[in-house]
């Protein structure tokens, strides 16, 4: 049986002992739990973050230590940016990236065969396809810089025979 609607948000949580999460049982927008208060629809898990902490500042978000959008206990939420937000996800494995294993030509995310940056966690790139792409454009770029330097050194010699 369902429950009634009531004003108070605590109403529509269900506590989950094994884990510690809140779960909202009431209404949901994109996975997160909704409530309506004075007459506007607010995200539960920020209602409760306000609850505990007061407002939450400009351009922060409320973000889950657990994962669980429909999660409201306020010791499961942090404040951050939304880089913060992605690193997180990243941390924990959970990215879209996370699910892929191999890159386009076959070759194996591992650590040995991996770059990546702290700066953008997201992105990951195979080494073996690294080398071989600064191969071939070594190799397509080999007879310009030979033509270059030949020009080089034929404006040394002409330069030398001037001082002569």
């Amino acid at each position: 049986m369902a429950r009634k609607y009531s004003r108070d948000w605590h109403d529509h949580v269900i506590p989950v002992p094994w884990s510690g999460c809140w779960l909202w049982e009431g209404e949901t927008l994109k996975g997160y739990g909704t409530h309506r208060l004075d007459n506007q629809k607010r995200a539960v898990h920020r209602l409760a973050w306000e609850e505990v902490n007061g407002p939450i500042p400009d351009g922060l978000f409320v973000c889950h230590h657990c994962d669980v959008k429909l999660c409201c206990n306020p010791q499961h939420l942090f404040l951050g940016t939304h880089r913060d937000n992605i690193l997180d996800l990243y941390a924990k494995g959970l990215g879209y990236q996370s699910a892929i294993t191999h890159c386009p030509k076959g070759h194996e995310y591992t650590p040995e065969n991996t770059y990546s940056w702290a700066s953008s966690p997201r992105k990951r790139f195979c080494k073996i396809c690294v080398q071989a792409g600064n191969r071939i454009y070594a190799l397509a770029h080999k007879a310009e810089a030979n033509e270059r330097s030949r020009l080089h050194m034929q404006r040394k010699r002409a330069q030398l025979k001037c001082l002569e």
